[in-house]
């Protein structure tokens, strides 16, 4: 059996997890994330426990609170800031608390990137790919995706990009993927549907693709 990986990509709240779950009841297979070891690295940096940390990554409210366990130094905060487009925010002149969101975008962007390469999360997710359905609930970043398609194939990678009313990349990094440069197949879902509908869609879709 080959390994097919389905990338998932949408706003925040656009329901990629939920649609995995649901597509992973309806054609079997494991839901993957990019940011499964940047859970590990941010942890790790910050010195604390991994399961409290996605806990907090995890809810929609209090991963967007500056939390006392996360402190960065002035200088790694101006930078943290100035990538998120804040620049002349106030900071404290020995550490600034930061949000668990801001916490994964500074060891994604400012320390694992700039060393390891744009492709470095992509890189540690294809390693963990399993025989049969990979559902990738967090797909936002091409240099991800490329690393996918160069190994698995372009005919064993797929793209859906979700759509749902109110949901937006405002204030996120990621955006839409386009992945026709690369040749991979791509569909637009409506998820302001019934999920049975949209979960009927994708698996016609792959269906179609797949061979």
């Amino acid at each position: 059996m080959s390994k097919t990986i389905v990338l998932l990509s949408g706003p925040p709240n656009s329901g990629k997890g939920f649609l995995a779950e649901h597509l992973i009841k309806r054609l079997g297979g494991v839901e993957k994330e990019f940011k499964a070891s940047l859970y590990q690295h941010t942890a790790a940096y910050f010195g604390v426990d991994l399961d409290w940390f996605k806990i907090m990554t995890t809810d929609r409210i209090i991963k967007e609170i500056p939390l006392g366990q996360l402190m960065l130094p002035p200088r790694e905060y101006i930078d943290l800031k100035m990538l998120l487009g804040q620049s002349g925010v106030a900071f404290d002149s020995q550490k600034s608390m930061i949000s668990p969101r801001e916490a994964m975008i500074f060891v994604s962007e400012l320390v694992y990137k700039p060393k390891e390469g744009e492709d470095y999360f992509g890189l540690q997710a294809a390693n963990t790919m399993e025989e049969g359905n990979n559902f990738v609930s967090d797909a936002g970043f091409a240099e991800e995706a490329e690393v996918q398609v160069t190994e698995f194939g372009v005919e064993d990678v797929l793209l859906v990009r979700i759509h749902r009313e109110g949901t937006t990349f405002e204030g996120d990094s990621r955006d839409y993927l386009d992945l026709d440069y690369l040749g991979v197949s791509t569909l637009d879902v409506d998820n302001n549907r019934d999920i049975s509908e949209v979960v009927s869609d994708i698996a016609e879709f792959m269906a179609n693709e797949l061979w």
